[in-house]
């Protein structure tokens, strides 16, 4: 019996730390920002975290179709496929952000360019441990599952067993008893 991917399970996990993340970044950048771009930077923080987790669950999606989810292969090339993505996702929804927020930028930053490339990995890293968690916790209930089948299956042929055991012995008796009669 094959697993299937908890996609739904990891899209909420997503959501869910999208929210505390969020809030976070809420808390800290409201003691040192101004107050009008606290708003456009959180969501793009929020946004972010939610577009990077839900790429890298429609990567995962993508490739347990050629993989085991549980191989080497799939996790390298998760890895090799997720990071770069999760660092397009801030270059891309940067300019919108920015335009929000009026703040001026440029793609030759270097401080803004090594920013989106830590904050992709970082993000992208929080997220791929959050999904092996539940990507572990379903390969631990698959294996429960599997595990009372088997202990079911045996039960039943110990107890196939005994029974085949008691019928000579009854058919003896019974025969005995006629044999007596």
């Amino acid at each position: 019996m094959q697993e299937k991917l908890p996609v739904k399970r990891m899209n909420r996990l997503t959501w869910l730390l999208s929210v505390i993340i969020g809030i976070i970044f809420y808390i800290i950048i409201s003691h040192g920002s101004r107050q009008e771009d606290i708003y456009p930077f959180t969501g793009f923080t929020i946004f972010g975290i939610l577009m990077i987790g839900h790429i890298d669950v429609l990567v995962m999606v993508i490739l347990a179709r050629r993989f085991d989810v549980k191989s080497n292969r799939f996790m390298w090339y998760r890895c090799l496929i997720g990071y770069p993505l999760s660092i397009l996702v801030y270059f891309v929804t940067w300019p919108f952000v920015a335009g929000m927020a009026n703040v001026s930028w440029t793609y030759t930053d270097l401080n803004l360019f090594l920013a989106f490339i830590g904050s992709g990995i970082v993000i992208n890293t929080m997220i791929i441990l959050m999904h092996d968690s539940v990507l572990l916790y379903e390969h631990k209930l698959h294996s429960e599952l599997e595990l009372s089948k088997l202990k079911a299956a045996n039960a039943e042929a110990s107890n196939l067993l005994l029974k085949q055991q008691i019928h000579p012995h009854f058919l003896f008796n019974a025969l005995n008893t006629l044999k007596a009669l």
